[in-house]
């Protein structure tokens, strides 16, 4: 196994970018110089590395996949984990290997991480028309989406809407108590990646109804965040806009529309349960894997975490858990 930066792995003859996953294209590497493919043979898994005065982590964005994009095979994946987790620990690359990006869902785990079971909602996008998209979806949704055609409605693109939409994503995320992607960093990467991120807003009688924001390439589109006004003039506008983007996706031949992560525990009562059933009634398959992550220098790990947790209660702060910890501790954060 060995290490390659971006300009490395761009410079290889025998991949075909065109069918990689998002994180592997030219303009996502240069931009993000942070990240590194590792390569088994034709195996390659790209990975985050980032350093603080105490601590090296290290994060797969991606699970492995083949030179023509595909997924490896169950065994081969796991022997690829095993050997990357050697691969890290003696090359002292990094003390912690932390959970992946919750859209990188392995289908194994190697020996002696911790994991859990996850799940993500997917469509596929492949040999369908966009007519047969909408069929598949529950009958109140193709109900609602063809209300919205109805409607004085309007679609926009690009960064030229980042302001409204991230007004609008901040005010979302504050009613639902999650993160919220900063103007900074939406802008920059709708900037760099002019062909693999999508930003849209919907409005009805020229008012904002809300918007989404999508990473893709050939492999699949990943729906990463989003926004709805509070109050809003038809309730199907967010399922037009999630659809129109799917046939938008499908006719650029794009393979799959991916609404990123599942809870696989039982939800039932929480705010998760509305938003897992929102992605499932589009028609979309329920795919379960796993996330997983491992200490490879545990002292030094439980050091880190013990100063952390300090520093946290000094200033008032809640010690970060990850999803892992949140299902492992059954503290799901609403």
């Amino acid at each position: 196994m060995k290490i390659l930066n971006g300009e490395e792995f761009l410079k290889l003859k025998n991949v075909d970018l065109r069918s990689f996953p998002f994180c592997f294209q030219k303009d996502y590497l240069i931009t993000n110089s942070d990240i590194s493919i590792l390569q088994l043979n034709d195996f390659f898994a790209p990975v985050k590395i980032q350093k603080n005065k105490f601590l090296k982590t290290i994060q797969f964005q991606f699970p492995p996949v083949k030179t023509n994009g595909e997924r490896l095979s169950i065994t081969d994946e796991k022997k690829f984990s095993e050997l990357a987790i050697g691969f890290i620990a003696e090359k002292k690359l990094a003390h912690r290997i932390v959970q992946p990006k919750n859209y990188s869902l392995f289908a194994t785990v190697p020996a002696k991480s911790i994991s859990i079971p996850f799940g993500t909602y997917k469509i596929d996008l492949t040999n369908k028309t966009n007519e047969q998209l909408l069929e598949g979806m529950q009958a109140r949704y193709r109900s609602g989406i063809r209300q919205i055609e109805k409607l004085n409605v309007e679609i926009r693109y690009g960064i030229s809407e980042l302001k409204v939409f991230q007004k609008l994503h901040e005010e979302t995320m504050e009613r639902t108590a999650a993160y919220s992607e900063d103007y900074s960093s939406l802008s920059k990467e709708l900037t760099a990646l002019p062909n693999n991120s999508l930003l849209a807003t919907i409005y009805i009688d020229n008012k904002i109804q809300g918007g989404l924001y999508v990473v893709y390439s050939n492999y699949g589109a990943y729906y990463f965040h989003g926004a709805s006004a509070n109050t809003t003039e038809a309730s199907g506008a967010i399922k037009y806009l999630h659809y129109k983007i799917m046939c938008l996706m499908r006719e650029q031949g794009i393979q799959q529309y991916d609404f990123v992560g599942a809870r696989l525990t039982d939800i039932s009562g929480t705010k998760l349960e509305g938003i897992q059933n929102f992605k499932k009634r589009f028609g979309s398959e329920l795919v379960k894997g796993f996330l997983w992550k491992i200490d490879l220098d545990k002292p030094k790990c439980k050091t880190y975490d013990n100063l952390l947790k300090i520093k946290c209660k000094l200033k008032g702060l809640k010690f970060p858990h990850d999803i892992i910890d949140q299902e492992k501790n059954k503290t799901i954060v609403l």
